[in-house]
C-alpha cells in the first residue's frame, strides 16, 4: 500500500507530495522539492533540507539517502540497489544509473560537492564511488563490468567497483573499466579511455589513458599574493554575471577591499577582517582569504550576515539569492565551500585541502 501511495503521489504538487510521504513514515527534511511525475519506487527513502528532484525523473532502489540540497535533474534514470548522495551534490538530467544485474554489491555513493553532468551512464553492477568534490564531465561512462561470451571458454569476463577519489576532474567523454581507482586530485584528458588506476595528483589521457604528469606536475605554484588577485579578478568579472541574474551592481575596488553594491545587498572582499563591517540593517556577504576571528564568525551569524572564509573553505549555510550568485560565480572556477554554521566552523578543523594547495 504504502509503494502504490507514493507511485500515485507522482501526479499531485509537491507539497501535497511531500506531506503524504510524511504521513508514510518518510524522513524528509524542509524545503524539498518533488517535480511533478518523478517517481521514487524506494522502499527506504531519506530526503535531506532543500533537496530538490525534477520532474519526470524515475529513481528505484532498495535504499535511498539524499543529503542536503542535493539536486537530481529531469528525465534521469536511476536504479540499483543502494543510492546515498551526500550535501550539495548534483546528479544533472539525462542521466543513467542501472547495474547490469541488481545484487547486493549495486551501489552508487556520492560525497559532498561532487557534480555529475549530462549524458552520463553510470553502471551500477558493482559498487561506484565518487568522493568529495570530485567532477564527472558530460558523456562520461563509468562500467563495473564486462562480460558477454562465456568465461568457460576462456573469454574475459571483468566485475569490480570504480572508486574516484577526491577532487578528480573528468571532462567530457571518458570511459571506465571496472577495477579502476583514480587518485585524489588527479585529472584526466577528455576522451580516455581508464582500464587501470590512476596515481593521485596526476595528469592522465589517451586510449588507453597514461599518466602524462605525476606528482602534480601540472599544477601551477600560486603565491598569496596571485591567489587573492585571482578571487579579486573573479569579483570583477561577477559583475555581468549579476547583472544578467537580475541584480543591480555598482563596483569599487580599491586595493584594500573590493565591493559590490547590489540591490539585495553588499558583497564585500578583503584580504583580512578584524571586526564587522558597519553598514546599518544592509544585507551583507562577507568574503575573507585569512580566516575570520571567531568572534566576528558568531557576530555575523547574529546579524544574519552570508560568509565565506577561504582559509577555511568554510561558508554560511543559507539560501540568500545574493549569496548562492556569489557562491556559484566561484564554483565555476572550481572553487567551492562547505556550508557551516558559524559555531561549527569555529568548533571545527579546516577543511582538508589537497597536498597542492
Amino acid at each position: 500500500m504504502k509503494k502504490l501511495l507514493v507511485l500515485v503521489s507522482a501526479i499531485l504538487p509537491s507539497v501535497l507530495r511531500v506531506f503524504l510521504l510524511r504521513a508514510c513514515g518518510v524522513r524528509i527534511g524542509r524545503g524539498v522539492r518533488l517535480g511533478w511525475l518523478s517517481v521514487l519506487h524506494v522502499d527506504n527513502l531519506t530526503i535531506g533540507d532543500g533537496t530538490t528532484i525534477s520532474p519526470l525523473c524515475f529513481v528505484r532502489a532498495h535504499d535511498l539517502v539524499l543529503g542536503k540540497r542535493v539536486y537530481i535533474g529531469s528525465l534521469t534514470l536511476i536504479n540499483t540497489v543502494k543510492l546515498f548522495v551526500d550535501d550539495d551534490s548534483r546528479i544533472s538530467r539525462f542521466v543513467i544509473v542501472s547495474a547490469g544485474q541488481l545484487n547486493a554489491h549495486s551501489a552508487l555513493i556520492i560525497g559532498k560537492r561532487v557534480s555529475v553532468y549530462p549524458f552520463c551512464w553510470i553502471d551500477t553492477t558493482r559498487e561506484v564511488t565518487m568522493q568529495d568534490e570530485a567532477g564527472i564531465g558530460g558523456g562520461t561512462y563509468i562500467f563495473t563490468h564486462g562480460s558477454w561470451q562465456p568465461n568457460i571458454d576462456g573469454y574475459p569476463v571483468a566485475f569490480g567497483a570504480v572508486t574516484i577519489e577526491r577532487g578528480v576532474w573528468l571532462p567530457w567523454r571518458v570511459f571506465i573499466l571496472p577495477n579502476v581507482t583514480i587518485g585524489e586530485y588527479a585529472t584526466i584528458g577528455a576522451g580516455a579511455v581508464i582500464n587501470k588506476s590512476i596515481p593521485a595528483y596526476s595528469l592522465a589521457g589517451g586510449i588507453p589513458a597514461k599518466v602524462i604528469k605525476a606528482d602534480g606536475e601540472h599544477v601551477r605554484r600560486l603565491s598569496i599574493d596571485e591567489k587573492i588577485e585571482l578571487v579579486r579578478k573573479m569579483l570583477r568579472e561577477s559583475v555581468d554575471q549579476l547583472r544578467f541574474e537580475g541584480f543591480s551592481v555598482t563596483l569599487t575596488d580599491s586595493p584594500d577591499e573590493i565591493t559590490l553594491e547590489t540591490d539585495a545587498g553588499r558583497v564585500i572582499f578583503r584580504s583580512a577582517f578584524e571586526r564587522l563591517p558597519d553598514t546599518g540593517r544592509e544585507r551583507m556577504v562577507i568574503i575573507s582569504w585569512e580566516r575570520f576571528p571567531d568572534a566576528m564568525l558568531m557576530s555575523m551569524e547574529a546579524r544574519g550576515a552570508a560568509w565565506i572564509d577561504f582559509a577555511r573553505r568554510r561558508c554560511a549555510e543559507g539560501d540568500d539569492p545574493l549569496f548562492e550568485a556569489i557562491r556559484g560565480i566561484f564554483s565555476i572556477h572550481g572553487v567551492r565551500f562547505e556550508p557551516t554554521s558559524s559555531a561549527d566552523a569555529v568548533r571545527l578543523p579546516d577543511v582538508e585541502r589537497s597536498k597542492l594547495g
